[in-house]
């Protein structure tokens, strides 16, 4: 079965988009650049499904702006149905989880330049279904 995965692309006051690193010890793209986000339970919205994961994620609450199209990605040997979710927050703290070790507020025209682990085509896609221009 493949996994529907809730994607917030998270905007802080300044329009810079928020990357969290995995740690080395995930299992899906150890050690990478992501977003904050997970698996759609059974019976959840995508709405709740970003409230659930961002808040734990980051240490903060986010207004959500856009839902974007469901995108295939192929991350390492897995492939997972990404739901781009645009949103805003109106901080810059982020208290990171277990799951990350480091985050940072990049201009959303840079992330080609970190290691996402996943083919640039598809993350140009999943950015661009929800407003944002690489």
């Amino acid at each position: 079965m493949i996994s529907k995965l809730a994607t917030a692309l998270i905007l802080n006051p300044k329009n810079q988009l928020l990357l969290v690193k995995r740690r080395k010890e995930t299992a899906v793209l150890p050690d990478k650049w992501g977003y904050p986000g997970g698996t759609i339970e059974l019976g959840q919205t995508i709405e709740e499904a970003i409230h659930a994961e961002v808040k734990p994620e980051t240490g903060f609450d986010v207004k959500i702006s856009k839902i974007g199209k469901e995108c295939e990605i192929h991350a390492g040997n897995k492939m997972i149905i990404a739901i781009p979710v645009l949103c805003r927050t109106e901080t810059s703290e982020v208290t990171l989880d277990f799951e990350h070790t480091d985050f940072k507020w990049i201009n959303p025209k840079d992330l080609l330049l970190f290691d996402l682990g996943v083919p640039r085509n598809e993350v140009v896609d999943m950015v661009g279904s929800v407003g944002l221009n690489l």
